[in-house]
């Protein structure tokens, strides 16, 4: 079984409603296609059950590997018994473990990289739309190309450049002690971390909201759940 951490902030469903319903069905969509491309059930654990399941408190049987998503959220306004929680997994990553945008920044963290916004938008840059990305931020939003920077068991090696969808304005600053640096973008140079020697990868863009145009996320997370 594929365990979700679902990191989406619960003043979110409360303070953003209007943003709610699309976050949801995101979380879905992404529940179904983890099953399909897996071959294994994906159960959805909120981020506040972390605590209580890494301390055997809430039972869940069968667990093969974990997920953690992305953020919508400052890490700030998270509980920090709870995010010491994750970051003590990602230091010792018993299974294997992949991470998804904000998580894969928190992991970085955790095994004492920077983490911090890209910086400011140049001045002639136009608006954006999105609800969580601060205007005047230079940010990644949409699909966009990123590049295969090293040899990785999760990417193409005969297509060194691939399209995903990105939805950020932070980024790993430094790459910490212990990774393999494998994706880069012009913008954001540290797109994806190997670990040398535990089971732990993760990704700054999203490769679960892949379309049929933009199939490249999917292929990549097909390799994620082969890896053991």
């Amino acid at each position: 079984m594929i365990l979700l951490i679902d990191m989406t902030h619960l003043d979110f469903s409360e303070n953003k409603p209007e943003n709610w319903q699309s976050v949801a069905h995101r979380r879905l969509r992404t529940k179904y296609r983890f099953e399909e491309l897996s071959g294994e059930p994906c159960h959805i654990l909120r981020y506040t059950q972390f605590l209580a399941w890494s301390r055997g408190q809430y039972p869940i049987s069968g667990v093969s590997r974990l997920v953690f998503s992305g953020f919508n959220t400052e890490f700030d306004q998270y509980p920090a018994d709870v995010l010491d929680s994750i970051k003590a997994w990602m230091l010792s990553a018993r299974l294997p473990t992949f991470t998804i945008c904000g998580s894969f920044q928190l992991m970085a963290h955790a095994h004492g990289a920077e983490i911090a916004p890209i910086g400011p938008a140049p001045g002639d840059s136009p608006k954006h739309n999105d609800p969580i990305v601060p205007q005047g931020m230079t940010a990644e939003l949409g699909f966009l190309s990123v590049q295969d920077h090293q040899p990785s068991k999760l990417f193409d090696r005969e297509r060194p450049q691939f399209t995903v969808f990105q939805h950020h304005y932070w980024e790993v600053k430094d790459i910490p002690d212990g990774f393999r640096h494998t994706a880069s973008s012009p913008v954001c140079y540290i797109q994806a971390l190997e670990h040398n020697t535990l089971p732990l990868a993760g990704v700054q863009f999203h490769p679960e909201d892949y379309d049929d145009t933009h199939p490249d996320g999917k292929t990549l997370l097909m390799n994620v759940f082969k890896k053991r």
